[in-house]
């Protein structure tokens, strides 16, 4: 199952998620919108990542909110175009202020079995060196991006709230480690984000873990439809 799959099967919960207040649409996209990459942030990503960047018609299908508290959240767009999701990052109670835009491809998502760590301590476990400072991933070095330990860390906890116009909203439970390299000379950062999701439908606990690649982007480089 895909990820975008997954998304999708968290909808059909009966008990609807009451989403926090005051989320605004940073840059203007909300469902329905379609988001493209100017031409330039192609060129410039050329031999640097291999992250793939939205064309002229790929349109937002999902959002998801992460209020990450003191005023900082955590909004995330999905689109038709299953591997792709943009992170978007804003400061501010009152006003939403872009802090960081970060655009995502799904490298892996497997599922795992509700009552079966096996598979998950393949993917997350100690061996695998998630949460040390360093992790190599597809012959990339990565560095850690959070916790000052010198050794192992511990993952981050963080929960989702997903909604669509076409279905109803679901809560999913994230497990996830962060890390970053530069790129473009300094100018960016290639981010990878391991995570494990966690949602229940129709009485059933659901759980995968994904991958993904992502890179900085600035605000002018997307045109908003």
């Amino acid at each position: 199952m895909s990820f975008i799959d997954t998304i999708k099967s968290w909808f059909s919960s009966p008990k609807p998620i009451v989403l926090p207040k005051n989320t605004n649409d940073p840059l203007n996209i909300r469902p329905n919108s379609l988001v493209s990459a100017s031409n330039a942030l192609k060129l410039t990503l050329q031999g640097e990542s291999v992250v793939g960047l939205p064309g002229d018609t790929d349109k937002v299908v999902a959002r998801g909110l992460i209020d990450l508290k003191e005023g900082v959240k955590m909004h995330r767009f999905y689109f038709e175009d299953e591997d792709l999701m943009l992170q978007v990052y804003t400061t501010g109670y009152a006003e939403n202020v872009v802090d960081n835009v970060i655009m995502f491809n799904y490298d892996a998502y497997t599922v795992i079995p509700a009552y079966d760590d096996t598979e998950l301590m393949k993917l997350m476990g100690p061996e695998t060196g998630l949460g040390l400072p360093e992790f190599t991933y597809n012959g990339n070095t990565y560095q850690r991006r959070w916790g000052s330990e010198e050794g192992m860390t511990d993952f981050r906890r963080m929960d989702e709230y997903v909604t669509s116009e076409e279905a109803e909203n679901k809560l999913c439970e994230h497990t996830c480690m962060l890390y970053a390299r530069p790129i473009c000379g300094g100018a960016r950062d290639e981010f990878l984000v391991i995570s494990r999701e966690e949602s229940m439908d129709d009485g059933e606990k659901t759980r995968g873990v994904s991958v993904a690649i992502g890179v900085t982007v600035f605000p002018n480089e997307l045109t908003v439809l």
